[in-house]
């Protein structure tokens, strides 16, 4: 196979190309300081939304027996039936 003398590649292509790993910009102690501010910041906001958000004014709903699955007459009686295509599908809601 012969090559013309502009298509040769450099000898060093693979690591001058835009695809070869760049030298770190800053030691890796900053990096995982940095890195770590950056996380416990994240952390620390979700905490303090956690915090300021009040708690809801009511108690929520509780009802007995599983949800009142004894009450409406057991799963599979709360089943809505649909008819698609002249086929009976069962969808049922939990």
């Amino acid at each position: 196979m012969v090559f013309s003398s502009w298509k040769q590649l450099h000898e060093q292509d693979e690591v001058l190309s835009m695809w070869g790993p760049d030298p770190a910009p800053l030691p890796p102690s900053t990096a995982l300081r940095q890195f770590l501010t950056a996380a416990l910041g994240f952390v620390a906001f979700g905490f303090t939304v956690k915090a300021i958000t009040p708690d809801a004014p009511a108690v929520r709903r509780e009802y007995p027996f599983s949800g009142l699955v004894k009450e409406l007459g057991g799963v599979s009686e709360n089943r809505v039936w649909c008819y698609a295509a002249d086929t009976r599908v069962a969808l049922i809601f939990t």
